[in-house]
């Protein structure tokens, strides 16, 4: 990613010289459009910031998030959501108080910037992180057979780094201060690693003097369920292959892989297919839900959930695709409906049980 970052801030830096050469512009012209650049791109950095790094931030406690959904004015407010906005409040809060000596160092210590330098580097950030952040140009890439990059979080400071070393290469390389590039690179090895370390020490503390349970293990299984599911999708399993069990996805990539040559998709399918939950309808559950969240769902949403009383479900698919035909009475087309994606992920919160791997 700061790779990526020093090219588009190269290619930006270039073509930003060439405009101004092409067409003059006065220096209090330039200066006017250049603060209004700053507000605009840094507005477009912030959004791109937020959409990015809150993964970081909070995507660690989502599955454990302790919050019950809330309604506030009429809207609805999951569980996520409120980890949501009070990752955003500890990133404001950040800013305010401990990142005025980053700053300093990134604007001043690696390359002195100009204001239309440091344009163009926020604005290299801020599309590096939109790209990996995007969804929706995810998926637009990808219903066009384009290439796609990962939907993953990326470091907004070592993009800012890449960007304004790439400023300091595209100006002939005397202006960068290695010293203190070297440092920053540094500190991308060591903060990972002791931060490794840190959670490791932790949780063998808590694991082994407290005996809490640290960690939920997930195993797989290409049961028959799955095998013709994944059949649908003109996946083929081996008959020698099914009914396998695996103790993590990296195990079940390896092993379809080497019995037949697959693409990357495919073994995603697969794994996802695979992956044993567990769900129960038990008649306490239901009365729960109703009381907690009932006023979210209609009378024929709540009707098709109650009917699923006493059934168990093995793959979080196989509850997606029920959930599909007796509460929203529709195919695919419904989770394309933004509070019925809220409703979906409620009824998973509500009615998942815990369960050992095999």
């Amino acid at each position: 990613s700061p790779v990526l970052a020093g090219l588009f801030a190269v290619l930006i830096y270039v073509l930003v010289k060439r405009v101004l050469r092409l067409i003059p512009v006065s220096i209090l012209r330039l200066d006017v459009y250049t603060r209004a650049g700053l507000i605009i791109v840094g507005a477009f950095g912030a959004y791109s910031l937020g959409a990015n790094n809150i993964a970081n931030v909070m995507g660690v406690f989502i599955p454990a998030a302790p919050f019950e959904t809330i309604q506030i004015a009429g809207v609805n407010f999951s569980g996520t959501q409120q980890l949501f906005l009070l990752g955003s409040l500890a990133i404001a809060v950040g800013i305010f108080t401990y990142s005025h000596k980053v700053m300093q160092t990134v604007g001043n210590k690696v390359v002195k910037l100009n204001p239309q330098s440091a344009l163009v580097v926020v604005l290299a950030e801020s599309l590096v992180l939109f790209l990996f952040a995007s969804s929706n140009l995810h998926n637009w890439l990808v219903a066009h057979n384009l290439p796609a990059l990962p939907l993953v979080p990326v470091s907004s400071s070592q993009l800012v780094v890449g960007g304004v070393i790439g400023i300091g290469i595209v100006q002939g390389g005397k202006t960068i201060k290695y010293r203190t590039a070297g440092k920053i690179a540094a500190g991308w090895v060591i903060t990972p690693v002791v931060s490794a370390l840190i959670a490791f020490f932790a949780l063998f503390f808590l694991k082994n003097v407290f005996e809490m349970q640290v960690s939920n293990p997930v195993s797989y299984r290409l049961s028959q369920p799955v095998v013709k599911r994944l059949r649908t999708h003109d996946i083929v399993i081996k008959e020698d292959d099914r009914n396998k069990k695996f103790k993590n996805a990296i195990k079940v990539k390896r092993f379809v892989d080497n019995s037949s040559y697959l693409s990357q998709t495919n073994l995603d399918e697969i794994v996802a297919s695979a992956r044993v939950d567990s769900f129960y309808f038990s008649s306490a559950r239901l009365k729960k839900f109703q009381n907690d969240h009932g006023q979210l769902l209609s009378k024929n949403e709540l009707q098709g959930l109650a009917d699923l009383k006493g059934q168990r479900f093995s793959h979080e698919w196989q509850l997606r695709e029920r959930i599909l035909d007796n509460v929203f009475q529709q195919k695919k087309s419904a989770l394309k409906n933004e509070e019925n994606k809220h409703k979906l992920e409620l009824i998973k919160e509500n009615f998942r049980v815990s369960h050992k791997p095999n």
